[in-house]
């Protein structure tokens, strides 16, 4: 009996053992978790958890089928991500594999067909095991139930603390706004687990799918009414997406500290110190960057194209290179380009830096030199964790927070570890934005560079005690954004009354809303923008009042007077 106890037990821990492969592989291999023994622990305890609820409520057999056709079959997914990306499966990788066609997934498979055939013999042999399970509990009776009945009090006990969590945080002060909050931190635990990431992400990509069919079908006629351009003058509009950057923390605007030194020595470089970006969310914030519709026409975003699609209308190439995933409306938009490329890596990889949307842009600036190219890059900028954000070479302020700081560094007492690594991560942008800019340079063609951020950053700035950003109040740190043009000599050449005209709405005040117009502009397009929000034209409009979304959808009002909508 003994003898056949064991051959039971080794069995089960054979079929265990290739359920937890791919969490195995993660605390191995992935970047998230390397510099963290606490992290790894704490990881697969909550992995084992989860492995095991199902245990409670099914007896061996019907366990073990369900697990590995839950989680099983879609193992080589998660470690192929681990593997080349040294993180979980994505949005983004998930989207590129549901993408993949059968010829080049046979080419691929059968360029890896040793992994592949033992793939399927694990398979093959854990259901062979897990059908010959008996029908007994695996877990005893008393136990079974003490876990089930506890299972309401641990979700109170987790709502209670995700509920405080949003609240300290974001400083909501509504139901909603903290239930909302607070959903999404308990859903985000579950964004780096296996196989719940893959689920997770499954069921957004769906949505996201179902969003840009219907948007699709509702943009199939709209056009710009823009007309070709015959003119044959290689020109380059690049548009930089930034991340998380405030105004005030760019020494080009003012700031004490010299987060921009490489920027500082250009001499082709405006900087707009008075720039507001429209919204404090960056799912609300890149639309309406993309778009000619404002902020307080919210209902009509998905009724009009894009500045991409404008540009493409006129016969001009596009390109979109991107280190994030931004939703429905920007995976639209990218589906519409000639050449796009976005990371497969996760914003929360420690080794994911924007320095290497540089080495695809030179890659992209190498097809068609003779076209008009609009170029669209997308970087994580100062995204939280900010530490994240630059190598140890641009650590130049300390002490900051690192990857061994737990979430309780988030509090007022820790502004300034806070600050220092926000400040190197402005720090690494301007190296970023400089190495871009001598990219450009290179080509020797009319360049014209308009780089921003989405929205910017709460840092326990006042007495309102507020971090990060997205809040329901608004504040100037999360509106005030860095803004920032840079041209060619070749492009002053060209258009030297566009130049001047760059210069003379130097102190001018607007919002992101003056993107679109302005791109358009700078490459020659005049039809369906307007010159009272184009930084090319010195009639470009001062703006007393600007409007602005809040993280709850609501319209903000700034006014010179005002520091805050609040």
């Amino acid at each position: 009996m003994t003898e056949e106890k064991n051959k039971v037990f080794a069995v089960r821990c054979y079929l265990f053992l290739l359920l937890l492969l791919p969490n195995i592989y993660t605390v191995i291999a992935s970047s998230d978790l390397s510099y963290s023994l606490p992290k790894k622990i704490a990881y697969f305890a909550v992995v084992l958890v989860c492995l095991l609820l199902p245990a409670f409520v099914l007896k061996a057999r019907a366990y073990f089928i369900f697990e590995g056709i839950f989680s099983l079959f879609a193992a080589p997914i998660e470690i192929a991500s681990i593997h080349l990306n040294r993180s979980t499966a994505s949005t983004t990788f998930l989207s590129l594999v549901y993408q993949t066609d059968i010829g080049e997934a046979t080419e691929l498979l059968s360029s890896l067909w040793l992994i592949v055939v033992a793939m399927i013999l694990m398979w093959v042999s854990y259901f062979y095991f897990a059908i010959k399970q008996d029908n007994k509990w695996l877990i005893l009776g008393k136990m079974r139930w003490w876990v089930i009945g506890s299972i309401p009090m641990l979700l109170l006990a987790g709502g209670i603390v995700f509920t405080a969590y949003a609240k300290r945080l974001y400083n909501q002060t509504t139901v909603k706004g903290i239930a909302s909050i607070a959903t999404d931190i308990a859903l985000m635990k579950f964004h780096k687990i296996y196989p719940y990431d893959f689920y997770i992400n499954t069921y957004y990509i769906l949505q996201e799918k179902k969003e840009i069919a219907e948007h699709n079908r509702a943009l199939e006629s709209f056009r710009f009414g823009i007309s070709e351009k015959t003119d044959t003058v290689p020109s380059i509009c690049l548009l930089v997406i930034g991340e998380t950057a405030r105004s005030m923390n760019f020494s080009l605007n003012g700031y004490e500290r010299q987060t921009n030194p490489l920027l500082e020595k250009r001499s082709n470089i405006v900087s707009y110190a008075h720039a507001y970006s429209q919204a404090n969310l960056t799912q609300y914030a890149v639309p309406h960057i993309l778009s000619r519709i404002p902020a307080t026409n919210q209902d009509s975003l998905f009724k009009e194209k894009s500045m991409v699609e404008a540009f493409a209308e006129s016969g001009g190439c596009t390109y979109w290179i991107s280190n994030q995933h931004a939703g429905a409306y920007l995976d639209r938009v990218i589906q519409t380009v000639d050449y796009a490329y976005t990371s497969t890596k996760d914003m929360t990889n420690v080794d994911n830096y924007d320095i290497i949307l540089v080495d695809k842009l030179c890659e992209y600036l190498s097809h068609l030199k003779d076209n008009r190219k609009l170029i669209v890059i997308h970087s994580l900028g100062s995204h939280w964790r900010y530490d994240m954000r630059y190598t140890d070479d641009f650590a130049l302020w300390k002490p900051a927070i690192s990857s061994n700081s737990g979430y309780s560094v988030i509090q007022p007492d820790n502004r300034n570890q806070l600050l220092n690594a926000y400040d190197n991560s402005i720090l690494y942008t301007d190296y970023f934005l400089d190495s871009i800019i001598s990219v450009l340079e290179s080509t020797h063609q009319p360049a014209f560079m308009l780089y921003l951020s989405d929205h910017g950053e709460n840092l326990y700035d006042d007495e309102r005690q507020l971090v990060f950003h997205g809040s329901y109040y608004g504040t100037e740190y999360e509106y005030n954004i860095p803004f920032i043009v840079w041209y060619s000599e070749q492009f002053a050449a060209l258009y030297p009354e566009k130049v001047e005209s760059l210069r003379i709405n130097k102190d001018k005040r607007f919002n992101s809303e003056v993107v679109f117009h302005t791109l358009l502009n700078a490459a020659g397009i005049e039809q369906a923008t307007d010159t009272n929000k184009s930084l090319v034209y010195s009639t470009m409009q001062d703006r007393d009042t600007l409007y602005a979304l809040t993280g709850g959808s609501e319209v903000a009002m700034f006014t010179k007077e005002d520091k805050s909508s609040d």
